[in-house]
């Protein structure tokens, strides 16, 4: 992760230049949902997601005439969950990255922007929890991997202030495959380790997928 601070700036460099030439040709937006934690967030506290990011992802958009982009999106999201309703408890830590490229056809009404997209993605997550509590005490650790690809069609809207700077909402489907690993261990013991490995396929909805503030 140290490279991105560096790609960050660079991105935002080459924005600021388009942005101060006659003919805009790319531009730079930054995503301030991070949209894993809104849900959980809106629950009980106890179970409420504490992020450890600054920004939700970057989006590169390259022009390729007047309504159609090329566009390039690269997220993180970071989260530790703490769950502890009395004498059972569960904690973990979670990641996950996600790289997405693809294509976008808009068109502009004065300030009003609506636009229809097509990314492909692929994506990896990371688990690591523990759990236990109760009478017995039961503890058990477990590790969760995945990795999957997919393509991802949606809409959304910018409303663009002047001519260099916008803020963008979209909505996206979400259509993944891929394969998931599970490593659990009872008592901490590894004589314990079992490891289960599947394929899996899903469907998901993200109402509110981004919320964009563009260079």
């Amino acid at each position: 992760m140290k490279g991105v601070p560096i790609i960050l700036v660079l991105l935002f460099g080459i924005s600021t230049v388009y942005g101060q030439s006659p003919g805009c040709t790319s531009e730079v937006s930054f995503n301030t949902i991070p949209w894993s934690g809104i849900v959980p967030l809106l629950q009980k506290a106890e179970k409420a997601l504490i992020s450890d990011r600054l920004f939700a992802g970057v989006r590169y958009r390259k022009f390729a005439g007047d309504h159609v982009a090329l566009r390039a999106d690269f997220a993180f999201e970071q989260f530790h969950r703490s769950y502890n309703p009395g004498t059972v408890w569960q904690e973990g830590f979670f990641r996950q990255f996600n790289l997405s490229w693809g294509i976008d056809y808009r068109r502009r009404f004065r300030s009003f922007e609506p636009f229809i997209f097509l990314d492909c993605t692929i994506q990896k997550t990371r688990f690591e929890g523990s759990s236990g509590g109760g009478i017995i005490y039961y503890f058990e650790n477990a590790e969760r991997s995945n990795i999957a690809y997919g393509i991802v069609p949606g809409t959304g809207v910018n409303f663009c202030f002047g001519r260099f700077f916008h803020i963008g909402l979209e909505t996206s489907l979400v259509f993944l495959t891929g394969t998931t690993e599970r490593i659990y261990w009872p008592y901490g013991y590894e004589i314990n380790k079992t490891v289960e490995k599947r394929n899996y396929t899903g469907v998901s909805w993200k109402p509110l997928s981004g919320l964009f503030i563009g260079f």
